[in-house]
């Protein structure tokens, strides 16, 4: 008999939370007195993940991926995210902890996404309150979407 114990690295919205481990595994709904200091992953309901378990398994692992690469910055790190939304189509996007700002970063190549978007950041920081959403998922640019509605392409 083997036992595997499974260490919580990030939190799954399903209707209620439960915690994932470092290889995508869902494992148990924490209890009372647990740590939910973990990142969240939102946009996932549980008739997908049981319908397409494949599909459900690799938006998983990429969130995973995002979460890790987050961890791993020094600039805009996984501490300025609220959650990392997971959407079939779409791809991935992160919510900014500070007003909550999506950002669109699509599916794969994160780092490179994220760089771009780094380069950026610290001028956009005190423009954030009229920000309305980003999107790193167009190649070698950052569009930034303004609550007038006006597109500011870098």
């Amino acid at each position: 008999i083997r036992v595997r114990e499974h260490q919580p690295v990030a939190l799954i919205n399903l209707d209620c939370l439960y915690y994932v481990s470092a290889h995508g595994v869902i494992f148990k709904v924490p209890d009372r007195g647990e740590s939910f200091d973990f990142p969240l992953l939102s946009g996932m309901n549980r008739s997908f993940l049981f319908e397409q378990p494949q599909q459900a398994q690799e938006m998983i692992l990429q969130g995973l991926e995002l979460v890790r690469e987050l961890q791993n910055r020094t600039g805009f790190t996984i501490q300025d995210v609220s959650e990392i939304h997971l959407d079939a189509n779409r791809g991935l996007s992160i919510y900014t902890l500070e007003g909550g700002i999506p950002i669109q970063l699509g599916k794969g190549r994160f780092a490179e996404k994220l760089d771009r978007f780094e380069e950026i950041y610290d001028r956009l920081k005190s423009r954030l309150p009229v920000v309305r959403a980003i999107d790193l998922n167009v190649a070698d640019r950052v569009i930034v979407k303004h609550e007038s509605n006006s597109v500011h392409r870098s």
